[in-house]
């Protein structure tokens, strides 16, 4: 009744095995019964018959009698062998250990769901969930055999750890009914195993990496079958769990916990009830973010995918947890949809979803050459249409292709993207739900309108500076005529402007320039020193006068005396700043240098080239 049972498929032998990629289970001729469809692989002449029903009410009798007499004694004497790792142990003993307890933990979960087998213990009904079995479900059990998963996987001995994984998922499933029993004391065992396993700070949860370990060819189709009924109870349970202890702890209670200091928290805990104190950490468990950060992955896709080309040998509860994992995944919102108020489901950090952004869920994982090839040939399977077992199965795959035609519509490159394994499935789910435009695509366009924002700027400033340009070019030419001469009167002291000679001033001003070649004359800051007093040219009256080409740096000062009063000095060295500033000097040009200090100021001469 649901014992594993071993039987041929078939009379002809299995085709032998090419690579991993046609055929990726091992171990042809050997199935479980809770794993197969019925009459799939057992054939009718081993279903029936009056002697192979009174063996298997004989079996049953004696399994019913050892767990109740004889389980809890025998466990209790071969789990301190382990602990104390005596020295009578030999080293197959381990795996005999572990195959004891899983069948019997089958057998125990399979008669109670039974009509028939009712167990009951010494006459009266129990309220147990586990019986016996619960001498077995205590951490030493479970570490024993996580270890044991560890250590076979690295030791490459993947038979022992089909068998360790077999034991896991049955004791999984002992744990869940642990739970939801009504006996007080197995449901607060069940929580304190609960918070161990997924709860700690060091979880011993192996379901993550048992589900990466996994590949083709290397292990049968019961092992995985046996990943998948774990999965399935390990995700069912924590939802279970987590629903229940946010409904026993008001919401305000969590954020008071939460979000105080640790000295503070951990001083309240202790205060607290162990009980509640493992409902609060149950609580705050982010069972979404657990299977979005550490169950789906491309591996996990392609491995149910695997199963699903089974379907015709498959179990209906194991073709139901195929399809129930697919449609969480479908339901499973990454990004919501953004309306303003900011989705309270987005798995990413605020202010990272795309403007104007869909609604983006894990059903493009969904869209992969391998999932829509066995869809497809689910669909056009004539024999399995009828039956009430693949209704779900019928209309799961129905869904999916007309999904999978409507995106196309909208995006063609689902096409090629079918084709390929993606290393990051979040992001291409996001990527082909908003027509691949991402968030480089965004900053990359918002840097070229900042770029073209700074360039209109910077053309804007340069405007208008060519505008003071002109406006301090406009204020110069309209200053006063430079075709002219300025003098200091002897008595009034006053301005007079009078013609000069430019002949006589161009003589000059050559025999200077040629003086002025020699680079002795030049200092180490490049700055024009003059060494010689220049004669004057004086005209009759001995008044200052200025050529009407020249401009008002060539001016020459004649003076009749050579002691001026102070007056006159002050007047001279205001009227070299106005008109005598000097411009920045070039490459074989000179620059003017106020040397007033070692010239007459009577005598003093401007030259265009000084």
């Amino acid at each position: 009744d649901g014992i594993s049972a071993s039987a041929a498929m078939s009379s002809v032998d299995p085709p032998r095995r090419k690579n991993r990629k046609t055929e990726p289970f091992i171990g042809f001729g050997r199935s479980s019964a809770s794993h197969t469809r019925q009459g799939a692989v057992i054939s009718s002449n081993h279903e029936g018959g009056p002697v192979t029903r009174r063996a298997q009410q004989t079996l049953n009798n004696f399994c019913g009698k050892f767990v109740n007499k004889c389980y809890g004694p025998m466990m209790k004497s071969l789990k301190n062998e382990f602990r104390r790792d005596s020295v009578r142990l030999e080293e197959s003993d381990k795996l005999v250990f572990f195959r004891i307890i899983w069948f019997f933990s089958q057998w125990w979960r399979v008669s109670r769901g039974s009509k028939s087998a009712q167990i009951e213990s010494e006459g009266k009904k129990s309220n147990s969930a586990v019986g016996q079995l619960i001498f077995t479900m205590d951490m030493f059990t479970f570490n024993l055999v996580l270890n044991s998963t560890d250590n076979f996987h690295q030791r490459k001995k993947y038979s022992d750890l089909m068998q360790a994984v077999a034991l896991y998922h049955e004791m999984m499933q002992l744990l869940q009914e642990m739970y939801l029993s009504k006996d007080s004391t197995e449901h607060v065992m069940a929580l304190g195993l609960m918070d161990r396993l997924f709860y700690a700070n060091e979880p011993l949860d192996r379901l993550p990496k048992l589900l990466s370990w996994w590949s083709p060819g290397t292990f049968t189709r019961e092992y995985l079958c046996d990943l998948v009924e774990l999965c399935h109870v390990t995700l069912k349970l924590l939802d279970t769990n987590s629903k229940s202890c946010q409904k026993d702890i008001p919401a305000d209670a969590r954020r008071k916990h939460k979000f105080k200091d640790k000295k503070k928290r951990e001083e309240e805990e202790r205060r607290l009830d162990a009980v509640e104190r493992m409902k609060n950490t149950a609580a705050e468990f982010d069972v979404s973010s657990y299977f979005a950060k550490k169950i789906v992955s491309n591996q996990l896709v392609f491995m149910y995918t695997r199963l699903l080309t089974q379907y015709k040998i498959n179990s209906h509860h194991i073709n139901h947890h195929i399809v129930a994992l697919f449609l969480r995944l479908c339901k499973f919102t990454i990004v919501q949809e953004d309306d303003g108020s900011g989705g309270a489901n987005d798995m990413r950090d605020p202010g990272k979803i795309l403007i104007g952004g869909k609604t983006v869920t894990l059903e493009p994982m969904l869209y992969n050459i391998n999932l829509l090839t066995t869809l497809n040939d689910i669909l056009h399977d004539v024999i399995i249409r009828r039956d009430k077992d693949y209704s779900s199965l019928l209309s799961f795959a129905t869904l999916i292709m007309r999904h999978f035609a409507r995106a196309t519509e909208s995006n063609p490159m689902l096409f090629i993207e079918c084709l390929f394994r993606h290393p990051a499935p979040h992001r291409f789910c996001e990527l082909s739900t908003n027509m691949y435009v991402s968030e480089e695509l965004m900053m990359i366009a918002e840097r070229e309108v900042l770029l073209e924002e700074q360039q209109k700027l910077m053309e804007s400033q340069l405007d208008e500076v060519g505008e003071e340009d002109q406006m301090h070019e406009s204020s110069e030419e309209m200053a006063p005529d430079n075709d002219e001469e300025v003098e200091f009167g002897g008595d009034g002291d006053e301005l007079e402007e009078t013609n000069i000679d430019s002949d006589i001033v161009a003589t000059d001003n050559a025999g200077a320039e040629q003086e002025d070649k020699d680079p002795e004359r030049w200092n180490g800051r490049r700055k024009f020193i003059p060494k010689r007093k220049r004669r004057p040219r004086e005209d009759v009256d001995g008044q200052l006068t200025l050529d009407e080409s020249s401009s008002p740096s060539s001016v020459k000062h004649l003076g009749q005396e050579d002691n001026i009063s102070s007056d006159r000095v002050k007047r001279s060295k205001i009227l070299r700043k106005k008109f005598a500033t000097p411009d920045i000097p070039s490459d074989g040009e000179e620059e003017f240098v106020d040397n007033s200090a070692s010239i007459n100021p009577a005598r003093l001469v401007f030259d265009d080239d000084e």
